[in-house]
């Protein structure tokens, strides 16, 4: 079904009265039969960040530098440091156990698993996976994201497309 872009309709009535055609792009639009898009949302989240907090001060004995310049560049006054055998599952499940207490979601209801990071508990099986297995989520599909700072919307792009599929 033809579609337009209504942003666009001063610039698409000009071309349209250019090639002769004396209707207006929203006539011709309004001919089709709308329908809203489907649409995926966010429902519920949950959180989790490790015990350890590690604050400018230990950079700052272990490197020339100190807490204002850290802040006046990153914003960061601390950080979340996981525990030596924390790994990211551990801290994923954490977040997940913290969604189904916050709402009430149930794990039975997950139909794919999708991680975005860089640091993956190791190459294989991924994380996805590893969360599947130790929350035993039977009938999930899994997939880790590998793309830096843009993971977490492209994780968020991936999961749009099958929740809209």
């Amino acid at each position: 079904k033809p579609t337009a872009t209504v942003c666009a309709e001063p610039l698409l009535n000009t071309v349209l009265q250019l090639f002769g055609i004396k209707r207006g792009l929203g006539e011709i639009v309004g001919r089709f039969k709308k329908t809203a898009p489907p649409m995926a949302k966010i429902t519920a989240f949950g959180t989790y960040v490790p015990e350890r907090i590690l604050d400018n001060k230990y950079f700052e004995e272990i490197v020339d530098t100190n807490d204002e310049w850290i802040v006046s560049r990153t914003g960061i006054h601390t950080r979340h440091v996981a525990a030596k055998n924390e790994f990211t599952s551990n801290l994923a499940i954490k977040a997940i156990k913290n969604l189904q207490e916050r709402s009430g979601k149930s794990i039975a209801d997950v139909d794919y698993i999708i991680v975005a990071t860089t640091t993956p508990d190791q190459p294989m099986p991924n994380v996805a996976s590893r969360i599947q297995f130790k929350l035993d989520i039977q009938n999930a599909g899994c997939n880790d994201v590998y793309a830096a700072c843009a993971g977490f919307v492209y994780g968020l792009q991936l999961g749009n497309g099958l929740v809209e599929s």
